[in-house]
């Protein structure tokens, strides 16, 4: 292989790089977005019936609606966006895309989201006021017991995090059982494996090493499922379950 060919090489393998890396984080901010988004819109609730528990479950949430429409869901959604794009810069990740879900954790806490939507708060419950949508008395306990509601929406981003987090395990608990039936050459083992992997990384937060991982160990199920159950692959065979992870 000459120099020329092998510059040309270097050059693919980067871009393709680049653009795996640009797929992943875009994968990641969308599911951020979802995912604090109903987190943050559960906290909303939950803080407004603990404040205003003699409301009944329509008025909380018209309550909450009329809020959103005036100015609190714009503020959530630069809160989310600006939160995610400052972390990154702040911790210095090159990749444009999180290495890991702790990383993605740390930028959410310290990333401001809760004192901006604090803020966004107080903004839209004055303008609501003023438009006659809220009444006065709405307007000062929730504005006197907004940490109750900023509390609440910390605690369910927490949730959601915890949750992502026992689906990690769970899912490298199914890539480890998957790997001991391979080396037992179980066939029902790594179908049933197979299987638990695809459902559960459904509704995981994406890391590239985590998605590779299970496109490998699908891959390879496919080559021994078409072998009709064989397990005796080839290098070339190998290789090719690797290549597609791509």
């Amino acid at each position: 292989m000459n120099t020329l060919t092998q510059t040309l090489n270097l050059t693919n393998q980067n871009q393709n790089q680049i653009q795996q890396d640009q797929n992943i984080g875009q994968k990641q901010n969308k599911f951020l977005d979802t995912m604090l988004g109903k987190a943050i819109n559960t906290g909303i609730n939950l803080g407004i019936r603990a404040l205003l528990p003699n409301f009944i479950e329509d008025q909380v949430i018209g309550l909450k609606d009329t809020l959103i429409k005036e100015g609190l869901g714009a503020t959530i959604k630069q809160a989310i966006s600006s939160t995610i794009d400052l972390g990154k810069s702040v911790i210095g990740i090159a990749t444009g895309h999180f290495d890991n879900l702790n990383q993605a954790r740390n930028v959410v806490r310290n990333g401001g989201i809760i004192d901006t939507i604090s803020g966004g708060l107080s903004f839209a419950l004055n303008l609501a006021n003023k438009k006659g949508l809220i009444p006065e008395h709405v307007k000062n306990i929730i504005n006197g017991g907004k940490e109750i509601i900023v509390d609440s929406i910390k605690s369910n981003i927490e949730s959601e995090f915890e949750d992502q987090l026992r689906k990690v395990s769970t899912l490298n608990k199914n890539i480890e059982r998957w790997n001991e039936y391979y080396n037992q050459h179980d066939f029902d083992g790594i179908r049933r494996e197979t299987n638990n992997i695809q459902r559960n990384i459904k509704s995981l937060f994406p890391i590239e090493t985590t998605i590779k991982e299970a496109r490998k160990i699908e891959n390879l199920y496919k080559i021994i499922e078409r072998k009709g159950g064989d397990f005796n692959l080839s290098e070339e065979e190998i290789n090719l379950a690797n290549r597609l992870v791509y």
